[in-house]
């Protein structure tokens, strides 16, 4: 069943080229955002599609318009390797792009607050060196997200945010 649904989804968009780190971000194509709404978006779409067809725990839902949007958050500084599921959800999605290449830019995830929640969010490789590089804990960022899917857990859908490009917010000047 999920691979006839991630064959479904891939036929019906074709090759969605996403662009290389080195052609540049084109921050006018993102929409903004809170990552409580697009995960509220996407918790009505799954229980839309999931109402019609039997489902179980693991299951994983792709979003076909692979939107982009920009949030706000707050970096925290913490760092992991991304999870084994993780990593399988990502390879799925973009093979289904045909831009297999492009999961291999995703082996980190980055802590960030949002929304007053904790997310883990996959980091494209080429960045997460300028996020302790350029900011400080706990200061206030704008991220520049693709919007993959999920995967259903026994808690619920955990959506998978992919961090493509991030910019620091000015910080306010020092009170007197």
């Amino acid at each position: 069943m999920k691979r006839f649904l991630a064959l479904t989804i891939a036929l019906s968009l074709g090759a969605v080229a996403i662009p290389a780190l080195a052609q540049g971000i084109d921050h006018s194509r993102y929409q903004r955002t809170t990552l409580n709404a697009q995960s509220a978006v996407l918790a009505a779409k799954a229980a839309e599609l999931y109402a019609k067809l039997p489902h179980k725990f693991g299951d994983t839902l792709y979003e076909s318009g692979v939107p982009h949007w920009v949030v706000s958050g707050v970096y925290t500084g913490a760092i992991r390797a991304m999870t084994p599921d993780e990593n399988k959800f990502i390879e799925t999605f973009f093979r289904a792009r045909g831009v297999e290449q492009a999961a291999r830019d995703f082996s980190q995830a980055m802590l960030f607050t949002a929304d007053g929640r904790n997310y883990w969010l996959p980091v494209e490789a080429p960045i997460v060196p300028y996020f302790a590089k350029e900011l400080k804990k706990g200061q206030a960022i704008d991220l520049y997200l693709i919007q993959p899917g999920g995967t259903r857990r026994s808690s619920g859908w955990e959506w998978l945010f992919l961090v493509e490009d991030f910019q620091a917010k000015a910080q306010p000047p020092p009170s007197r």
